[in-house]
């Protein structure tokens, strides 16, 4: 299973076998399924509305009728694995993806509205700030800031691939990358505010609630940071807690 949607009477799982499935929760089996592309699904999203888009292995939107489980509008939306899925706060859709791009859709009629290029990897993260700006994460080891009306900055510090992102304040953003550090980022002017050496093996998770930032690693570990000034500070590591992290909230 690769991901899961809920709005808390539907559950919609999508795995690696192309299947989608809808239950209504607290029954015991699908009110209907989905078969998709063979290489997987990997993203679910439910819709205002209370369609399911779903973003395939190959790169396709798809939106699902939720009663029927059959397909509705599909557009070949990326060349390449769909990395992200999310919506946006003025209700657009929000994709991130191995083509090196990352585009907005308008949900009604899956309409590509916005294209950012520039990145000279694939797209693992993307990140919406509540004035409209983008932030996202590549494994060309940069981050990139699309500001709404003004051409894109880019900003370097880390040494290896970039993993995961997450929003940690009204202009920062905390990454984690496989250089094994965590790096802290101003998204008004693009700067580094520093890098954490934290870990020997890939840092591939991080979540902040703008007071701490939780990471998680490959060895296992989760480390834990207060943000203080725009610094992370006092870090506290819990090693052994997982196998590899792939995953914190």
């Amino acid at each position: 299973i690769r991901d899961i949607a809920s709005d808390g009477s539907l559950l919609c799982t999508v795995d690696d076998g192309g299947v989608t499935a809808i239950w209504r929760l607290g029954e015991d089996s699908p009110a209907c399924t989905n078969l998709g592309p063979r290489r997987g699904v990997h993203h679910g999203l439910l819709l205002h509305d209370g369609r399911l888009l779903v973003a395939d292995f190959d790169g396709g939107l798809r939106t699902i009728d939720t009663s029927s489980g059959e397909d509705l509008q599909r557009v070949r939306a990326h060349t390449a694995r769909v990395r992200a899925l999310s919506l946006r706060r003025d209700g657009s859709v929000l994709t991130a993806s191995d083509d090196r791009t990352v585009r907005c859709w308008r949900p009604d009629d899956l309409a590509e509205i916005r294209r950012c290029t520039g990145h000279l990897g694939w797209v693992r993260q993307v990140q919406e700030f509540p004035d409209g700006r983008l932030v996202s994460a590549s494994l060309d080891k940069t981050v990139r800031i699309w500001p709404e009306q003004a051409p894109e900055m880019d900003t370097h510090g880390h040494s290896g691939w970039i993993r995961s992102l997450a929003e940690c304040g009204p202009a920062l953003v905390v990454s984690a990358s496989e250089d094994g550090s965590l790096g802290l980022w101003n998204v008004d002017d693009g700067s580094c505010l520093g890098r954490e050496a934290w870990a020997e093996t890939e840092v591939r998770a991080v979540a902040s609630n703008a007071r701490l930032v939780i990471a998680g690693c490959d060895g296992g570990a989760l480390g834990r940071w207060w943000l203080i000034d725009g610094r992370l500070a006092g870090r506290t590591t819990r090693e052994g807690a997982h196998d590899k992290v792939r995953a914190v909230a």
